[in-house]
């Protein structure tokens, strides 16, 4: 084998294995301090998710994988959230509940994300800039580290995963239609990998490609589609085969079903001005912020990408997302339901700070080279003081945010939870191993009811408080819960209706004493019995999805396992043509 090609090999998995060390401290020191106090601060949409990961941890310790309706969380009522709401990546969070206890499998689970998105920031970056180190962990830690991730990080957590992601699937989208059109797989990987983790992310996300694809064909950029149209239909076909078991209940048991969706309008209220962005910035905050990095980089670029058109649109890229985060966009004019469904204006926060964290490197890129860092000695050093730059950055965030850090709130501000209640739950908590379980009991202030059907949504007060009506009266039937199914015992004295408390959607099923019984909808849309004989009834209600599904997880996986041997193989034709050099 070619000695120069081993050396730089070596050298190459060297520096690769030094970067992941560094990577994996830094993951490690943002959660320290979350570790030693033992307690989690919680935040508006933090109840929503550990709900489900509370939902998929009981159900695989009754060996059930796939979970698809509520059953022990959401006031046991049977909501759909887990159909239409991706949980892929919350399963790591609710195996690593089997080893540690809630709290450390919390931030387990947040010190993978995290070095997950530093590892994937940095391999992208390094194909994007073609194998530049400095640009490579610089733009890791300008992303990785911006001051909107971090609040994701706290309790948004859809947003948080799909964060993660987006590098290697704008890489991918580049190099599809602008570059190597024979990375084509990188745009479906990347893709793919979002769908399982936020589905308005991935909206946002083709929101901006097309845009893209737009400035590209009105500056020439993209003109040679007749020799990439094979490649962009592999790259649909791969991202359909590995997203199917996401879109299969959408189309099973969402469309056309009338599903109660999330708000489909624009939050004005949430909304912040551009000026309070701006300033939450530069003090370093973590709501409506990005932090004063991404906002350096806002006010100084422009110099080090003047000459570049492709930077020079990733920066105007990054500027406009920034905007449209704020009320400086007419939002209140706004009537496309392509833009409507965001609901939350600041969600462009990931991108500008992706694009921003681009433009960054390339800013800490040109310093290096201006202070003549060629060597590798004198560019480990400029590395190293960068990221002493950014710890010290790092730690002014935590002071100056210490509501969001259990370790340094005080804890006279946050509400002391009960054991039995069904209010709704506070939103600041201070949550520890000792009341982690009481959290179950309270009603969530967010999403809960997301995914009813219309007429249920319309009567969820009757549903959330559990009321089974026996002959149109109102009664309280524990249900014994199992995955994706209640049990309901009762002892009828006469010939009754029975309107079962659980959202009935396409899949559900009913079976009374064993024998599946057809059912229909009651005014609720919740399962309706009809003259059912006197006497004790047992009465099952459960999910079922349709074959489709399983033979979706089926091509997914392995969809996956060809991706990885294919990888494999690239490495080892690689490592031949070197030989034979």
């Amino acid at each position: 084998m070619n000695e120069t090609y081993i050396k730089l090999q070596k050298r190459n998995i060297k520096k690769d294995g030094l970067v992941m060390l560094l990577f994996l401290t830094f993951s490690f020191l943002m959660i320290k301090n979350g570790i030693q106090s033992g307690k989690i601060t919680t935040g508006t949409d933090w109840l929503f998710h550990v709900s489900r990961v509370e939902q998929i941890y009981q159900n695989l310790k009754q060996g059930s994988f796939f979970t698809f309706i509520a059953t022990d969380v959401f006031n046991q009522s049977g909501v759909g959230t887990f159909l239409f709401y991706p949980n892929v990546f919350l399963y790591p969070w609710a195996f690593f509940r089997f080893l540690l206890n809630p709290i450390n499998s919390f931030y387990a689970w947040y010190f993978l994300l995290t070095f997950l998105s530093f590892t994937i920031s940095y391999f992208a970056m390094k194909e994007f800039s073609n194998d530049n180190l400095v640009m490579a962990v610089s733009f890791s830690f300008l992303y990785v580290c911006n001051n909107y991730r971090l609040l994701l990080g706290t309790s948004v957590f859809g947003e948080f995963i799909a964060s993660t992601f987006l590098p290697l699937c704008f890489l991918g989208f580049y190099e599809l239609f602008f570059r190597n059109k024979k990375k084509w797989y990188l745009l479906s990987i990347g893709l793919s990998l979002i769908v399982y983790s936020h589905i308005l992310s991935v909206v946002i996300t083709i929101q901006l490609f097309i845009l893209i694809l737009l400035i590209g064909i009105i500056y020439g950029k993209f003109s040679d589609f007749e020799r990439r149209w094979k490649e962009i239909i592999k790259a649909v076909t791969l991202t359909i085969i590995l997203t199917s078991f996401i879109i299969v209940p959408f189309l099973s048991d969402y469309i056309l079903k009338h599903i109660h969706a999330p708000y489909n309008s624009i939050a004005l209220d949430l909304t912040p001005t551009f000026s309070t962005l701006l300033l939450n910035s530069l003090d370093n905050k973590l709501y409506q912020s990005v932090g004063i990095s991404i906002i350096i980089v806002l006010l100084v670029g422009w110099y080090f990408i003047r000459n570049n058109f492709t930077y020079k649109c990733i920066y105007g890229l990054g500027i406009l997302c920034l905007i449209i985060s704020t009320k400086l966009f007419p939002w209140a004019d706004v009537k496309l339901p392509f833009l409507k469904v965001i609901q939350l204006p600041y969600r462009y926060l990931s991108f500008a700070s992706l694009f921003l964290a681009i433009v960054g490197s390339l800013m800490v890129k040109n310093i290096f080279n201006s202070l003549n860092i060629i060597t590798a000695k004198k560019c480990l050093i400029g590395i190293v003081i960068f990221i002493t730059i950014f710890l010290i950055m790092f730690k002014g965030i935590y002071y100056n945010n210490l509501e969001w850090y259990p370790s340094s709130s005080p804890e006279t501000n946050f509400k002391v939870l009960k054991e039995n209640a069904s209010t709704v739950f506070p939103n600041s908590v201070l949550i520890n191993k000792e009341n982690y379980q009481y959290v179950f009991n309270y009603r969530c202030p967010i999403g809960d009811t997301d995914y009813y059907t219309e007429k249920s949504f319309k009567h969820q007060k009757s549903i959330l408080s559990q009321i089974t009506y026996v002959n149109n009266k109102g009664e309280h039937i524990k249900p014994i819960t199992a995955p994706n199914k209640f049990i309901f015992n009762t002892n009828l004295n006469k010939r009754s209706d029975i309107d079962f408390p659980v959202i009935a959607y396409s899949n559900t099923r009913v079976k009374l004493d064993g024998i599946k019984k057809n059912y229909t909808l009651s005014k609720r849309e919740t399962p309706l019995l009809k003259n059912i004989n006197p006497g004790k009834h047992s009465f099952v209600i459960e999910y079922i999805p349709n074959k489709m599904f399983y033979l979706c997880v089926i091509s997914a996986v392995a969809g996956w396992i060809l991706i990885l041997i294919k990888s494999l193989y690239n490495m080892y034709n690689s490592r031949k043509e070197h030989k034979n050099d």
